[in-house]
């Protein structure tokens, strides 16, 4: 890992990591959490998209991070910086399963409010 960690009471960001590979590629695998991230992604395609969002930390110095629980240390997502080739300018996102228990789903809310607060914030590149 070549980024910072951060905790939260509940949760830990921090780069992704080969531990994450399994959660990684089921979240690519499930139509409903993808139809608005380009859709399913085999698992080699699903390979390919974790060590790029990796290798980005590197190369750009930023990148997403993994969200996991600090309770379970269960993988529930990514949010973060993110630019591509091409792309015209920084995105700041977040994903996770479809499917995550109760307490999670609110957690989902509160990463809403924070990337709208933060990005506002920001003001234009």
């Amino acid at each position: 890992m070549t980024g910072p960690i951060l905790f939260t009471p509940r949760l830990i960001l921090r780069p992704l990591a080969a531990e994450d590979w399994e959660p990684w590629a089921a979240f690519h695998a499930e139509e409903e959490t993808m139809r608005f991230l380009g859709g399913v992604q085999p698992r080699g395609v699903a390979w390919r998209s974790l060590c790029g969002m990796a290798g980005a930390w590197t190369i750009r110095g930023f990148s997403m991070f993994s969200v996991i629980l600090r309770d379970s240390g269960e993988w529930i997502g990514r949010i973060g910086p993110h630019q591509p080739d091409g792309w015209p300018g920084t995105e700041v996102g977040w994903a996770s399963p479809v499917r995550l228990p109760a307490r999670v789903t609110r957690m989902k809310r509160q990463w809403q409010r924070w990337i709208t607060r933060w990005t506002c914030s920001a003001g234009p590149a």
